[in-house]
């Protein structure tokens, strides 16, 4: 059996529009990209040229420097110097700080990934009650929720009651009591 070998495909001609589906990616990832440049990118360029720009000699306000190459690192060199150097006073503050977010960090992951890695991997027989534990802050919110509509529900009934009260219909007033204690049927 000889190998055949097919002839060798034409490429299309440079002059080929793009077809809609490529276009579709850029364009939905355009507005996107537009509000990251206005809310991130654009606010962090204005906080580092008044980081690296100057201060006024006479009224010692900030005077921030617009183009990068003239940006100057007096200014946050002094900062850090008086906060962290050997006369700053929130250096072992900051150091704690530190301290207690990596180990939070180094915690969470430690704990998180092998859980992770057994709910997803094993046939386990506490599995849904890790699930369940995962979610166990949004049932707090549910049932706090729950509460509140409970609440809002008896307050709009006080309201009824007291506008039929109000009216002399005594019919409603006691709409659902009778018989009852306490509201309650037996």
């Amino acid at each position: 059996m000889t190998a055949t070998s097919s002839p060798p495909r034409p490429s299309p001609p440079a002059s080929v529009p793009r077809s809609p589906r490529r276009l579709l990616g850029p364009v939905l990832a355009l507005p996107g990209i537009v509000w990251l440049f206005l809310f991130f990118v654009a606010p962090l360029y204005v906080v580092l040229s008044v980081v690296f720009g100057g201060v006024d000699p006479v009224f010692r306000t900030v005077i921030p420097v617009w183009n990068p190459i003239l940006w100057s690192s007096d200014q946050p060199i002094y900062v850090l110097t008086h906060i962290v150097g050997k006369n700053g006073i929130f250096g072992p503050a900051l150091l704690r700080t530190a301290v207690y977010v990596l180990t939070a960090s180094v915690l969470c992951l430690l704990i998180a990934f092998p859980i992770a890695y057994l709910l997803v991997r094993t046939r386990w027989r506490f599995k849904g009650f890790l699930i369940d534990l995962r979610f166990g802050i949004d049932l707090v919110g549910l049932h706090r929720d729950r509460c509140l509509r409970r609440r809002l529900s008896v307050r709009r009934r006080g309201r009824r009651l007291v506008r039929a009260a109000a009216r002399g219909d005594h019919e409603e007033r006691h709409e659902g009591t009778r018989g009852s204690v306490h509201g309650r049927r037996p």
